[in-house]
């Protein structure tokens, strides 16, 4: 994983590996509906973190994208 900073609440990568498979494969297309999808792996970490420490969706750190 390529991220800047590293949090208590981030999937390790033998995590990763075992849910990673069990997603939807992602279908949007560009100029298709909807909002550009994001890194999975991030959003995972970003609702894993919210859900561990109860902050606001947008109190999040910027480092998991924009809420």
């Amino acid at each position: 994983m390529s991220a800047c900073c590293q949090y208590e609440t981030d999937l390790p990568d033998e995590q990763w590996e075992m849910l990673h498979p069990l997603l939807p494969v992602q279908q949007w297309r560009p100029g298709g509906p909807g909002r550009p999808p994001r890194e999975r792996r991030r959003v995972i970490n970003g609702i894993l973190s919210v859900n561990k420490t109860g902050c606001q969706w947008w109190m999040l750190s910027k480092d998991f994208g924009h809420w």
